[in-house]
């Protein structure tokens, strides 16, 4: 009983993230939502806290980005129109663990678009998003097929593959 409450009023108390230079306060709990923050908070993270000498963890990411993310775990997230800053946001939306906020972007962004993805040590390419659509139906195996099929060559050994 008395773990549960600790594990309450911990993930209940603010916590300060510097993210890309750029200061955030929010509640333990709000971040929790992010299976990225779920990872961490369940790890020694305090041992990080002061890595930059400021009392606050620091996440090496793009802090435009992490601000629709957070308002998205507050509840309060405006879509913006763009399709290209849709897609950016879902790359770091998926980076952070937000499935929610991932699915929701899915089913925004137009099929025709095309998103950026690398597997393993080869070069980035941009693959339609039907493509990444019909790879999660069919199994991952399919994408490096449509890569192989559609772009350069990646590899010989599709065994070897790994995703970034």
């Amino acid at each position: 009983m008395e773990s549960n409450k600790s594990e309450a009023e911990e993930s209940s108390k603010l916590i300060t993230l510097n993210v890309g230079g750029k200061h955030f306060t929010t509640r333990i709990s709000t971040l929790m939502q992010s299976e990225f923050f779920a990872r961490l908070f369940n790890s020694d993270w305090r041992e990080h806290i002061n890595e930059t000498g400021s009392n606050c963890l620091f996440i090496d990411r793009n802090p435009d980005l992490f601000e629709l993310i957070l308002d998205f775990l507050r509840g309060s997230f405006l879509l913006p129109e763009s399709d290209e800053l849709r897609q950016r946001i879902l790359i770091e939306a998926d980076y952070f663990g937000v499935a929610s906020m991932v699915a929701y972007l899915n089913a925004k962004i137009s099929d025709d678009k095309l998103i950026l993805v690398t597997i393993g040590r080869c070069p980035p390419r941009n693959v339609p998003r039907r493509f990444i659509r019909q790879a999660r139906y069919n199994g991952f195996h399919e994408l490096f097929r449509l890569y192989k099929q559609n772009y350069e060559s990646v590899l010989d050994s599709i065994e070897t593959m790994e995703i970034n």
